[in-house]
């Protein structure tokens, strides 16, 4: 996604709501890690839905729903 997209660093105030974020739970710089990942994105980014499209070994790929 990043050799073809815009990236931003999550967090940051004033990122737009991107169609896509990667997100790895167990690495994430966060302190503590996040317990519940899709709602710590939906705190992210209130008012618009991401949809996981990927979970595996603690990296998560969200999709903006309607996007």
């Amino acid at each position: 996604l990043a050799d073809r997209t815009d990236t931003f660093w999550i967090g940051n105030a004033g990122n737009p709501d991107t169609q896509y974020i990667v997100f790895d739970g167990t690495n994430s710089g966060y302190d503590p890690e996040p317990a519940n990942v899709p709602s710590f994105i939906a705190s992210q980014h209130p008012g618009v839905k991401y949809q996981v499209i990927y979970d595996t070994g603690g990296v998560w790929v969200f999709r903006r729903a309607g996007a």
